[in-house]
């Protein structure tokens, strides 16, 4: 089957994980949302993490781990996979009453947004921006994107969505990130920018 197929494909030893590991060096990461199937993410944070596939899950989360929502699903519950366009049209359309779904869309609206590793080709995510700038009358809250060399024409449709662009790889991108949050951190603390749990982190 297709589920079966998908699940050997993704049965494997990652050759480098530097990327994961410099995510769980950023305590300012509390909420990561991915769509991938794998389980680099949950490996590498180990403990630290809890992994959201239901609005099931979202009940009673712990605040002192990083919580990490895969919309897509993974092969812990393949009933909830979404693979095919007919599983994204029913999940993304018959299902917009879906309460995960609607927590996740608010995290536009009143979370900084920093994407890596993802296109922003997906139609649901360029909606869900292009609501959260007319709802709040143009204001730009926080949103990145994180890769390198792309399009002139898409960068202009990005910053069309409020998003600002840094051509970057993420292997690149990450050290620099550490460093000046290393050098800034009592700073950022003392102008109440971070709380002092992260500051603490």
């Amino acid at each position: 089957t297709l589920i079966q197929t998908l699940k050997e494909a993704f049965t494997f030893a990652p050759k480098d994980l530097c990327n994961q590991v410099a995510l769980t060096q950023i305590p300012h990461f509390q909420t990561i949302i991915t769509t991938n199937y794998d389980t680099l993410l949950e490996d590498t944070y180990g403990d630290d993490c809890v992994v959201v596939l239901s609005a099931q899950d979202c009940i009673n989360l712990p605040s002192n781990k990083v919580r990490i929502y895969k919309i897509h699903g993974d092969f812990s519950a393949t009933e909830n996979l979404i693979v095919t366009k007919g599983d994204y049209r029913k999940y993304f359309t018959e299902n917009s009453d879906n309460s995960l779904w609607k927590l996740v869309q608010s995290f536009f609206l009143t979370k900084d947004v920093l994407f890596i590793g993802y296109s922003l080709e997906d139609d649901n995510i360029s909606t869900i921006l292009e609501n959260v700038k007319k709802d709040t009358n143009n204001q730009k809250n926080n949103i990145y994107l994180i890769s390198p060399s792309i399009t002139k024409s898409k960068q202009n449709r990005l910053a069309g969505l409020n998003v600002k662009y840094v051509d970057s790889r993420a292997e690149d991108f990450f050290p620099m990130l550490i460093q000046s949050l290393n050098k800034n951190i009592i700073k950022d603390f003392r102008r109440k920018w971070v709380l002092a749990e992260t500051a603490s982190r």
